[in-house]
């Protein structure tokens, strides 16, 4: 993700990825290593979690690593809980239909070269 937005992602959910200090070096924060297609897919569900977290009070979501594998948005985090865990779920799987690039509407399919991804057409 280009660091403008994954910059928007800290700084609009900063307990849910970390503390970032405006300098990447000194920072530890979650790296968001995914394509640009998918930010409003992870802002959306930043705001639903941060949202269940503050009404219902219960331990602080945070995110450990989020990535693309085999094709679609993965995310690591700290904590068991159903309503994030079918949050989180949901959001890996409408990745498969978003894509990862743009974020126009996508399709999960394998590459020439065996890689698998989700991309439009423009982007493929």
């Amino acid at each position: 993700m280009n660091d403008e937005l994954e910059r928007s992602l800290l700084s609009k959910y900063p307990a849910i990825f970390g503390e970032y200090t405006g300098s990447i070096s000194r920072s530890t924060y979650c790296n968001v290593e995914c394509g640009d297609g998918w930010h409003n897919l992870l802002d959306t569900l930043c705001h639903d979690i941060q949202a269940y977290v503050d009404a219902e009070h219960v331990q602080q979501v945070t995110f450990i690593q989020v990535k693309e594998k085999f094709g679609q948005l993965r995310i690591y985090y700290n904590l068991v809980d159903k309503y994030v865990d079918d949050l989180i779920k949901e959001a890996e799987r409408q990745s498969r239909s978003i894509c990862e690039y743009c974020g126009n509407v996508g399709s999960y399919q394998k590459t020439s070269s065996g890689w698998i991804q989700t991309v439009c057409p423009d982007c493929r």
